[in-house]
């Protein structure tokens, strides 16, 4: 018997709702080998050996699957959060992620709200915060930050400290949180700043989802080229760029939220 059966079991003496437990675990028994929600674009295998969100509790999202059988995520971000690049707004990596969390999850109300506004930083993110992620009363919210911060000079100070502020809001409204750092891309590589501000936001008090790393394994360990996930702007995903990115995080966030009472009971 796996573990995450035997955990499945546990939680359905509890009194959780079996069908919800079933497809938690069958979700996250094997989620690398799970059925696709999508079919991915056209492109290089979706793979990547970076370490995402090990260890990771998401005890709020648990709960809300386990227990409401929905889950809520927000996206709050920038233009890479909006989808720029891709050719449909349902290639962004929001919506990509929702139907991945759905095949994940079967039988539980997924829904994951892109509040992503093109050419942002944390600081004004955190000033639409009542009104674009408390009011959609989320499980979870994935803060994109960082990008526009390097670009357009803003302080890396400033940055980390509105991203701060944001994360204590977040956990006040008993939702999980989730940094995803900047992408690894030219523009960004040619920006002042790029490795402090990274080193700060795996440093920020909230688990990191490390796109930049992600994104780095995939020029320089597995050779893929710019062209092959981003636009010509030398900053923006593509439609397969975005499908991957959301891909391999709905895996993490899968194991991750299956894995929460383990990683609970080991604390």
């Amino acid at each position: 018997m796996t573990g995450i059966v035997r955990r499945a079991r546990s939680l359905a003496r509890a009194g959780a709702t079996a069908a919800c437990l079933a497809a938690t675990a069958a979700a996250a028994q094997s989620p690398d080998s799970s059925a696709p929600a999508a079919a991915m674009p056209a492109g290089p295998a979706c793979a990547t050996s970076v370490p995402l969100l090990s260890g990771v509790r998401l005890p709020h999202a648990y709960q809300a699957v386990a227990r409401r059988q929905a889950l809520t995520v927000v996206a709050v971000g920038s233009s890479s959060t909006v989808g720029l690049g891709a050719r449909e707004a349902r290639n962004a990596y929001p919506a990509r992620l929702e139907a991945e969390l759905k095949a994940a999850f079967p039988g539980v109300a997924v829904r994951v709200v892109n509040r992503g506004v093109n050419g942002e930083e944390a600081p004004a993110m955190l000033a639409r915060f009542e009104r674009d992620v408390a009011a959609e009363r989320p499980d979870l919210v994935i803060w994109q930050v960082g990008s526009n911060g390097l670009l357009k000079g803003v302080p890396t100070a400033d940055v980390l400290a509105a991203l701060g502020q944001g994360l204590e809001r977040t956990r006040a409204l008993g939702a999980d949180a989730i940094v995803m750092s900047p992408q690894y891309a030219p523009r960004i590589l040619a920006a002042e700043g790029r490795e402090g501000l990274l080193t700060r936001l795996a440093a920020a008090p909230a688990a990191l989802f490390p796109r930049y790393e992600v994104m780095r394994d995939w020029r320089d360990a597995r050779h893929i080229a710019f062209s092959d996930f981003l636009i010509e702007d030398g900053l923006h995903l593509n439609d397969w760029g975005y499908a991957c990115t959301a891909r391999l995080m709905a895996r993490a966030l899968a194991s991750a939220i299956v894995a929460t009472p383990a990683q609970t009971a080991a604390r």
